[in-house]
């Protein structure tokens, strides 16, 4: 079992890898900004890790690490903030997730949709979002301007 820091810490690579390659997307004029949350001292809740700009799309990017090999636990991506990513896509917005795997090194990313479900889940199978040529590049320009 890992430690509340351990725990807390467990995000931070991913979304230090995901700043850096946001950085080499600001050359292709998209805009990002990490929004401040709970844990860096602000005391609001934020609607996700970063909020990207590019060819006209707002995107919420939310950026989760894991200890298993495919499956992101509820309590990971609680149902408060998938609402408040939700509502960001209802008015228009594109709310994204990109999940670290960290045993295979490898990432997911999907819409917010995926994790609509009416009935309570214990964790999200994402297998069929995992691919050997899935990378920290699927978080591309194209991805996060709408044009998959």
């Amino acid at each position: 079992m890992l430690s509340k820091q351990q725990l807390t810490d467990l995000g931070k690579a991913a979304e230090d890898q995901v700043a850096k390659r946001l950085k080499v997307l600001e050359n292709l004029h998209c805009y990002h900004y990490r929004l401040p949350d709970a844990k860096a001292g602000s005391r609001k809740v934020a609607l996700a890790d970063f909020l990207v700009m590019g060819r006209g799309v707002c995107t919420l990017l939310e950026v989760k690490e894991v200890s298993h090999a495919y499956r992101l636990p509820s309590g990971n991506f609680d149902t408060g903030q998938i609402a408040r990513m939700r509502r960001h896509a209802l008015a228009g917005g594109q709310s994204l997730v990109a999940v670290f795997f960290k045993p295979v090194q490898l990432w997911a990313v999907t819409d917010i949709s995926y994790f609509l479900s009416e009935q309570p889940v214990a964790s999200w199978d994402m297998r069929d979002r995992l691919s050997i040529n899935v990378t920290i590049d699927q978080i591309n320009h194209d991805r996060l301007s709408g044009n998959q």
